[in-house]
C-alpha cells in the first residue's frame, strides 16, 4: 500500500513541474504577469515544509480591478 507521504512527495513533483512550464510560457510570470498565491507562495519565502492542497494563483483583468456589473 502506498503511504500518504510518497503520494504527497509525488503530487508536489507534479506541481513543481507544471510551476516551471508556467514559468518558462510566461517569461518568469511576467507576460503575462501571474500572482501566485496561498500555500505554495508561502513555502516560496520561508524555510517551514507544509503540504497544501491546491495551488492558487491571480491574474490582472485587461480593463483592471473591478466588480463584475450587470448591464441587465
Amino acid at each position: 500500500m502506498v503511504k500518504h507521504s510518497e503520494i504527497m512527495n509525488l503530487r508536489e513533483e507534479e506541481i513543481s513541474r507544471i510551476l516551471e512550464q508556467l514559468s518558462k510560457q510566461t517569461d518568469g510570470f511576467e507576460n503575462p504577469k501571474i500572482v501566485m498565491i496561498g500555500g505554495y507562495a508561502l513555502r516560496a519565502f520561508t524555510s517551514l515544509s507544509r503540504y497544501t492542497r491546491d495551488c492558487d494563483f491571480v491574474l490582472k483583468k485587461s480593463e483592471g480591478w473591478n466588480f463584475e456589473q450587470n448591464t441587465r
